[in-house]
């Protein structure tokens, strides 16, 4: 299997879509960008062949990366250090 699949990345949010070459790039992964996903919801990622067949992929790599995350409280609770 070679060519070109289509990808479509559901965030929650919106969607957003592509198209990928599997004849380059071999033996790496395909970055398809940095999606803000939903905290809620069925989130998910497809792909189709050139017939527009969903097709199954080796593999899919989501990564978490940091946010600026605000947090607002007047009131943080007591702990202490290395107990759960």
């Amino acid at each position: 299997m070679g060519g070109n699949l289509t990808y479509v990345v559901d965030s929650g949010i919106g969607s957003s879509s592509g198209t990928l070459n599997q004849a380059s790039g071999g033996n790496a992964w395909f970055e398809i960008g940095q999606f803000d996903m939903a905290s809620s919801g069925s989130p998910y990622v497809e792909f189709r062949d050139d017939q527009g067949q969903r097709i199954v992929v080796d593999a899919v790599r989501i990564e978490c990366l940091p946010s600026n995350v605000a947090v607002s409280t007047t009131n943080l609770p007591s702990g202490q250090i290395g107990s759960a």
